[in-house]
């Protein structure tokens, strides 16, 4: 299920150089499903869409076990047998920012993440956890629950800037076989500001 919410940015003013600052705060989970909105002209907004759940698959702990999903797909298993669907891939997200600025000119985006604790208890007769969250965002490797990682997308020099990334995790299991596949929606805050070049 893909979940996006568009909310405007407030604007204030930055000290020296008449720098715009531009924060808007989002949490993203994939159970939710929210209609996008437009950007009115000169009205900054943000779109963070969560393309795809992190999925591990169908699959049986031999006591316990774990499976790793990386931000690249590969998959790593310890102790764990895949069954029927055993597709497991990353979490996706799409970031989408709309400047509002219809004249152009350059500016880059200085993202903020923050990835609430996931806490998924007993699923499908199996009990896990998950750690390890890591992403493909250079710079950024590690997304400890409650810790921010940051990073810029540079070179926005259209209306609209975007870019997409995956979050891969570690499940550990204790139990017997999980009867459907394993899917988790990833919690994530979204801090976006706006530094002009």
């Amino acid at each position: 299920m893909s979940t996006t919410l568009a909310l405007p940015l407030t604007h204030s003013p930055a000290n020296g150089g008449g720098t715009g600052v531009r924060r808007a705060l989002l949490l993203a989970a994939a159970s939710l499903a929210l209609s996008p909105q437009l950007a009115r002209a000169g009205t900054p907004s943000l779109i963070v869409t969560a393309d795809q759940m992190l999925t591990f698959g169908t699959i049986v702990a031999v006591g316990t076990g774990s499976r790793t999903i990386h931000p690249d797909g590969a998959v790593d298993n310890e102790g764990v047998v895949p069954l029927g669907d055993s597709t497991a891939r990353p979490a996706q997200f799409t970031i989408t920012y709309d400047s509002g600025n219809t004249t152009g000119g350059g500016y880059q985006l200085m993202v903020q993440l923050v990835l609430a604790a996931v806490d998924i208890g007993a699923v499908n007769g199996v009990r896990g956890t998950l750690t390890n969250f890591r992403t493909d965002i250079a710079g950024v490797g590690t997304l400890q629950p409650g810790n921010i990682g940051s990073f810029t997308l540079a070179n926005c020099y259209a209306r609209v800037c975007t870019t997409s990334f995956r979050v891969g995790a570690r499940l550990d299991l204790s139990g017997n076989l999980a009867s459907a596949p394993l899917r988790f929606p990833l919690p994530l805050a979204v801090n976006v500001i706006e530094m002009a070049n």
